[in-house]
Order: structure tokens, then C-alpha cells, then sequence
């Protein structure tokens, strides 16, 4: 099975995971799961394409996300955009803290999180290079239904 990990060390990456479909798998599928929170130890070789696991163990198990249609509707929309939108193959261990965090406030939350999605993106935008600059004068261009982008600043971290 082939994944695509963000990882602090090394950014996102592909590893190669053998066997995971057999009974005698020493790593089951389960753990591949989106947004599982993982500890790994792997064999990562700098300018290869794809990796191998060596180790892997679910050191946050999710209590909620994958029992709740809500949260893990959430948690695969969010998936989706990570894998687009997170390209970088090096260590960024803010946004890795930002992601782990997130995952885990999502997991925990009672009621009320149907808007959580909006806004991590709104706070995932300053690490990928750009922010709104005040939430007054975006909500201010949404009633108006014009957003002319003149509120989009540097993100600095």
C-alpha cells in the first residue's frame, strides 16, 4: 500500500507499506487511516520518491472522529485539501503542531463544531503563505458579496 504522510521531520512524503492487507500484517490497514495521528520510524532517503515504514503506532487514538458522520465528514473534506495544498518536503514543525492540535480539538469537541472546518482554513491560510487581513473587512466584502482580495497579506512565521 502506498501513502502520503505529513510527517515534523521531512514534510509530506510517500512511504510503501507491505502486507498490510494480510492476516499476518505486522502494520493493519487501520492505521493508514486519513488524519491518523502517528508515530513512525522510517527508512527516509533524501532524493527518493518513496520510503518504507520500518515502525508504525497510533500514539493519539481518535475517540470521536470515526464514530461521528459529522467530524469524520470533516476530517476526509480536510484530508482532501491537505493533499493538495501541502507540497513541501521539508521540516515545519509550526504547521505540523497547527495540524496535530487541530486533529486532536476536533476529536475532543461536544457540540458545535460544524464550522471547524472554516476555521482551520482560515488559520491553515497564514501558514501556506497568505491571511486575511481582518475578519471585520472580510465579512464586511462578504455581506457586500465582493471579495477584491485587497485584505490578503504576507503571513510571516
Amino acid at each position: 500500500m502506498l501513502v502520503t504522510i505529513y510527517t515534523a521531520e521531512f514534510g509530506i512524503a510517500s512511504y510503501i507499506e507491505n502486507g498490510v492487507r494480510s492476516a499476518k500484517a505486522k502494520h493493519k490497514m487501520a492505521l493508514f487511516q486519513p488524519l491518523t495521528l502517528l508515530e513512525l520510524e522510517v527508512f527516509h532517503k533524501p532524493g527518493r520518491g518513496l520510503h518504507r515504514i520500518s515502525e508504525a503506532k497510533c500514539y493519539f487514538p481518535y475517540r470521536q472522529i470515526p464514530f461521528d458522520v459529522g467530524k469524520s465528514s470533516i476530517a476526509l473534506f480536510l484530508s482532501e485539501i491537505l493533499g493538495k495544498v501541502l507540497k513541501e518536503e521539508e521540516a515545519n514543525f509550526p504547521l505540523y503542531d497547527f495540524l496535530e492540535e487541530s486533529f486532536q480539538f476536533l476529536d475532543g469537541a461536544q457540540g458545535n463544531y460544524e464550522n471547524f472546518h472554516i476555521q482551520f482554513l482560515w488559520n491553515l491560510a497564514s501558514f501556506l503563505g497568505f491571511a486575511p487581513g481582518s475578519t471585520e473587512e472580510l465579512i464586511d466584502q462578504l455581506k457586500q458579496s465582493q471579495f477584491t482580495g485587497a485584505n490578503v497579506i504576507d503571513a510571516k512565521l
